[in-house]
């Protein structure tokens, strides 16, 4: 795998290569960047691997939702996720830092990381695809130099699929 700064300026997509099928590949100018796999069908654990690093991401918690990041391997949080309503979220990084994530647009087809001044630092725009989910990624020329940048790509669309299957699940409920 190719390391993200390694494609500064290429287009990047996450892409479902199989339908149904709850494991996503990003990748760059054709090469697999890196993959986000859920564990296990039912669940929220799911495991994120690219040149950069490795995590799992859980969401826990019903009113107050919060999504845990911790290093592949390891027991201990090293960051987090404070999930609001309609699937916004606030990623504390270990510095304290505060990182809001949010749906750009109406439709809830554009999510980004936004940065201090509410611009988008890392953008997922979904693409429609018949029973796929993919979106393309892109990322703002001052983001390339972040620290976290890798775990904001992966942990972006994690975010994004669950809400996806959240909402799925919400109309399938409210149908039956």
């Amino acid at each position: 795998m190719k390391k993200l700064a390694d494609l500064q300026g290429a287009p990047l997509e996450w892409i479902q290569p199989k339908a149904f099928n709850r494991s996503y590949e990003l990748r760059g100018r054709k090469d697999l960047i890196g993959s986000l796999t859920w564990v296990k069908a039912l669940g929220s654990l799911a495991a994120a691997e690219c040149a950069d690093g490795a995590w799992t991401f859980k969401r826990a918690g019903f009113l107050h939702p919060r999504v845990t990041v911790r290093s592949k391997g390891k027991n201990v949080d090293i960051v987090g996720v404070d999930m609001g309503w309609g699937g916004k979220g606030t990623l504390r990084l270990e510095d304290g830092q505060a990182v809001p994530f949010a749906s750009t647009n109406f439709w809830k087809s554009e999510w980004a990381f936004l940065g201090p001044d509410n611009r988008p630092m890392v953008t997922f725009r979904m693409k429609p695809r018949f029973l796929r989910r993919a979106a393309v990624v892109s990322v703002d020329d001052s983001a390339w130099r972040m620290p976290h940048l890798a775990l904001m790509v992966m942990l972006g669309w994690y975010l994004i699929v669950l809400q996806a299957d959240d909402a799925a699940a919400a109309g399938v409920a409210a149908g039956g």
